[in-house]
């Protein structure tokens, strides 16, 4: 068994059928980029609009194998924390899907 690594993805997109742009965010726990990158293209689909990868490890050091955080890796948990809290995508989503919903009854 390969060693995995935990990923931060955040990805903008457009819906296969409705082309409704959406905006979701995923942490990951994958052995390498392509693995990623198929899982998020397994869930999402192909219209991609932009997508970032962010390995959950410091600078120059290894990247984060496990769930939990030391002392000295706060500031990593902190960015996970940042990573859910400051997520609105929820909110987007309602907003874009009344939008769709008023335009195709509009039609």
């Amino acid at each position: 068994m390969s060693e995995k690594w935990f990923c931060f993805v955040d990805v903008k997109y457009s819906e296969e059928e409705t082309y409704v742009p959406r905006h979701q965010k995923a942490i990951l726990w994958v052995d390498s980029f392509d693995e990623a990158f198929d899982q998020v293209k397994h869930f999402i689909g192909e219209n991609l609009d932009s997508i970032s990868f962010e390995w959950a490890g410091k600078p120059n050091q290894e990247c984060k194998q496990d769930p939990f955080f030391s002392e000295s890796e706060f500031d990593r948990f902190e960015l996970i924390k940042t990573f859910i809290e400051d997520d609105k995508s929820y909110a987007d989503y309602c907003r874009l899907e009344e939008e769709y919903e008023r335009s195709r009854k509009n039609r």
